[in-house]
């Protein structure tokens, strides 16, 4: 039998959620990254400065891992949705939690963030708030905003269903009526619950060396129109979406366990992680060293034909990776982050966190940008004030969402948010 739900990974989406709300929320006053906010040229934080430095780092880390956790976490439910449900069930499903959602949010969700953008911080008049919003409506092409990273997951579900679907969803019979010859097997060889290092090896690589060659022909920045996405890092999603199902379907593990301490197959100075470790510092220091004497870095890092670009695509697989394994542990293993994590919600008694961390993540865009623009005119530090708004975005967002979904679920509109 598989192990029941836990709480670590419906936390860890928690923090994840949380995570990317911080992240949007430093990318006007420093930071780096698209976001539909920016400062007024009046605005003391959009000077830039030693903050921005610390920012960009802030940025750049997160990039190598979080929404990467998000595709490994939902390739690994999605393989748990197979065996439960009949391929339409699934269908439907995944229809209502990101069809639904994503279309919402990208016909409606720009126009109202455009229209808070014009009457906080421009002082437009309502009626130039309104054809300002209403202008961003009908101009809509694809996925917009957050929920890029619900079209692209529908395309990866979609694909694990027509494809892969009817293995999956056997997985279950063949495990229950057992095999003899292979029970035999297993008294003889050691079960392999994780991921071995050639396949770690494999997966890093591949991604590394496809994202280079994509960032040729679509720099960091270049959006695939409709879906919304980066596809420079395409490959990784990919291999974390797929490694999500392969953790559940093939190798029957928690995912906090898909990659084991030390290495029992080879010495301890070649396992997986310590190689890893070795060539993430290695590019670390050859991307300084280049950083210090190549004109336009930043041209150079987000992709072409060049060393800066090659050692960024190492630097985001390797340093993704090995954050991804310390945060899985971390969730999988910790008392506290295998706790359910809720809060009292007054008239609503005790609220679970991550119930609503899928309405708070659409919800947030337009509660950050809102707090942005509010305090538009705030001379603070940069970090002090992303912080600020980072936190406040965080409440708010959840609060919003837990609104939404209540209301919603009031009306009769279940299984949505």
């Amino acid at each position: 039998m598989r192990t029941p739900r836990t709480h670590s990974l419906d936390n860890l989406r928690t923090f994840l959620t949380a995570l990317v709300i911080l992240h949007h929320a430093s990318i006007p006053y420093g930071g780096l990254g698209s976001w539909p906010y920016i400062p007024s040229p009046s605005s003391p934080s959009a000077e830039p400065g030693l903050s921005s430095l610390a920012l960009v780092l802030f940025n750049i880390v997160n990039q190598t891992f979080f929404m990467a956790l998000f595709f490994l976490i939902s390739g690994y439910f999605s393989a748990r949705a197979a065996e439960k449900r009949s391929s339409a069930a699934f269908f439907k499903e995944k229809g209502k939690r990101l069809a639904v959602p994503g279309v919402v949010y990208s016909v409606l969700g720009p126009g109202v963030v455009e229209g808070i953008i014009a009457l906080l911080r421009d002082g437009a008049p309502v009626h130039d708030a309104w054809n300002r919003s209403v202008g961003k409506v009908v101009s809509v092409r694809g996925a917009r905003g957050p929920v890029w990273y619900c079209g692209v997951l529908l395309v990866f579900d979609g694909v694990f269903a027509l494809a892969l679907y009817p293995r999956a969803s056997r997985t279950a019979d063949v495990k229950e009526a057992g095999d003899k010859n292979a029970a035999k097997q297993d008294k003889r060889k050691p079960h392999i619950s994780h991921l071995r290092d050639a396949h770690i090896f494999l997966c890093l690589a591949g991604a590394a060396l496809a994202s280079f060659l994509l960032r040729l022909r679509w720099p960091i920045g270049t959006t695939f129109t409709p879906l919304g996405l980066e596809v420079g890092f395409l490959p990784q999603y990919i291999v974390y979406y797929a490694t999500g199902i392969y953790a559940h379907c093939s190798l029957g593990t928690e995912l906090h366990r898909l990659v084991p301490r030390t290495s029992v197959r080879i010495p301890r100075a070649l396992s997986a992680i310590r190689t890893i470790q070795g060539i993430l510092v290695l590019t670390v220091n050859t991307g300084v060293f280049l950083l210090l004497f190549t004109p336009t870095p930043e041209a150079h890092l987000r992709g072409g034909f060049n060393v800066l670009a090659a050692c960024y695509a190492v630097f985001n697989e390797t340093l993704g990776f090995l954050l991804s394994v310390l945060v899985l542990r971390v969730f999988g293993e910790q008392d506290w982050a295998r706790r359910k994590w809720s809060v009292k919600g007054g008239s609503l008694g005790e609220v679970e966190l991550a119930r609503w961390s899928y309405a708070a993540f659409l919800v947030h865009a337009p509660v950050v940008v809102g707090l942005q623009c509010g305090l538009d005119g705030w001379g603070v530090d940069g970090v002090v004030k992303s912080l600020v708004v980072g936190v406040l975005g965080c409440a708010g967002s959840w609060v919003s969402g837990i609104g939404l979904g209540s209301g919603l679920e009031r009306i009769g509109v279940k299984g949505y948010v």
